[in-house]
This record gives C-alpha cells, structure tokens and sequence, in this order.
C-alpha cells in the first residue's frame, strides 16, 4: 500500500506541474482570459487520481509490472497528464447535473 500511495502523490505533483506550466503557457501566448478557464482543470485532480488509482492497481498485478515500478509510475503519471481535462469535465458535469452553481 505504500508503494501505491507513493506513485499517487508522484503523479499528483506531475498533475500540479503540469497544471502551473500549462496555464502559464496558455496565458501567455494563446489568450489571457481562456487561460482562466483552463487553469480550472485543476478541480479535476480527485477524479484524475481515483483513475489513476483504479488503473495502477489493475496494471500493477500483472507480471510484466512486479518488477518494473519506475514504468509504473511513469504511466501513472502520463495518465494523469492524459486525463487533465476529461477529469475537469467530468468535475463541472457533476457540478452542474448536482446544481451547485
């Protein structure tokens, strides 16, 4: 268990840095004001690491992965990269369906 929740905080500091860079690179060459918007991916970070979670446990009991939890981690990571803003639509499809706004 300790192993996994490692590789959880690992891809939730690359989400967070992936995050940062890529609003600031928005903001700054693209459009100031669509940088806003984009920078609001980050509220998908629960639904990112509950996929995350659910993908590594499935892929970390297969034989290839026992002895390679360096590629684990990078996968884990590159998912969470990959699932930025899905995991934000996800997140303001509950917020709007559940009436918060």
């Amino acid at each position: 268990m300790k192993r996994v929740v490692v590789r959880l905080v690992v891809s939730a500091l690359i989400f967070l840095a992936f995050t940062w860079a890529s609003t600031a690179y928005y903001m700054t060459y693209i459009h100031d004001v669509g940088g806003t918007y984009w920078a609001m991916g980050i509220f998908g970070l629960p639904v990112v690491l509950l996929t995350v979670w659910g993908i590594d446990s499935y892929l970390k009991n297969l034989t290839w992965f026992k002895d390679r939890l360096g590629m684990l981690v990078f996968i884990d990571s590159m998912l969470a990269i990959a699932l930025y803003y899905p995991g934000f639509v996800v997140v303001w499809g509950l917020i709007y369906v559940l009436g918060i706004t």
